[in-house]
């Protein structure tokens, strides 16, 4: 790890949707969850549907309240944070929104400078509006600038969710399944956005269920099931019949590409049975 400093840090996280004062109540879907997110690294977060990986963004933002555990953001506990400071910190770029159809794409990218605002009296400020300038620039989005959001096909508004992140000028950038619902050019597009923010020294983290996306783009992953970590570290290392076993209960043809990035084709979608010793490959 860079300099042994982690931008992101869990350790024994649990939660419990059912009832989180008795961890007890229903197995947890957070279980133990340790995990170490290096700085400036562009991670993906992966496992079967259920596995926890979106409860988990939700505890990082402090959306939920983990029972157990903790949550460190560039090695200081979470709750040393305010509100304000963790969302400067921290942002998000959901697969989709349910509120702000009816603003204009700039209305709903220049909520992502909230975080910066001085007081809710001051409005935004000339600054502000000339950092959304620039990203709408750099995301070649001036032409759907006055358009609504609900005018949008789901590939321009998935742009405009990313800039609306982009303009928080956080640290450290979460995706929960950004390009879940894109085709594969739309998708393409955002990940090379995405990664090349990594270039400028961001952190980027992102949920995802695209196996093959994910080895292309990332430099590490993580594996997860039934609310833990089962194995982690790059995809050419895990990236194995047997793990993907384990992991999703189905047999897999795994290769490589010309450029030596593994790719996985699913054999059948009928569970098979699985007993691969759980580890963590680093």
């Amino acid at each position: 790890m860079r300099n042994n400093i982690s931008a992101l840090s869990t350790r024994n996280l649990v939660f419990n949707y059912r009832e989180q004062r008795n961890v007890h109540a229903a197995p947890p879907v957070l279980d133990k969850l340790s995990i170490d997110i290096i700085p400036g690294e562009f991670t993906g977060i992966l496992g079967p549907n259920g596995s926890g990986k979106t409860t988990l963004l939700k505890v990082l933002l402090r959306y939920l309240e983990a029972a157990e555990g903790n949550v460190s953001v560039f090695q200081l506990p979470q709750e040393e944070y305010t509100q304000r400071e963790l969302s400067r910190k921290l942002s998000l770029v959901p697969q989709k929104t349910g509120g702000g159809a009816s603003l204009t794409v700039f209305e709903m990218i220049i909520l992502g400078r909230l975080a910066h605002m001085q007081n809710r009296w001051s409005g935004f400020s000339d600054r502000d509006k000339q950092i959304v300038d620039h990203v709408i620039d750099v995301l070649d989005l001036e032409r759907f600038r006055e358009r609504r959001c609900h005018c949008l096909s789901g590939g321009e508004f998935q742009k405009v969710l990313l800039a609306r992140a982009l303009v928080q000028q956080s640290s450290i950038l979460l995706l929960d399944e950004a390009t879940a619902n894109l085709d594969l050019r739309h998708a393409t597009e955002i990940m090379d956005l995405v990664r090349g923010q990594t270039e400028t020294g961001k952190t980027v983290v992102a949920v995802m269920h695209d196996l093959n996306l994910a080895a292309r783009y990332c430099n590490r992953v993580f594996l997860m099931k039934n609310g833990s970590v089962r194995f982690s570290g790059p995809p050419s290392d895990i990236y194995r019949r047997e793990i993907i076993q384990e992991i999703y209960e189905i047999d897999a043809f795994i290769s490589t590409d010309d450029d030596g990035i593994p790719f996985v084709l699913p054999k059948s979608g009928i569970p098979i049975e699985t007993g691969v010793t759980h580890m963590e490959v680093v």
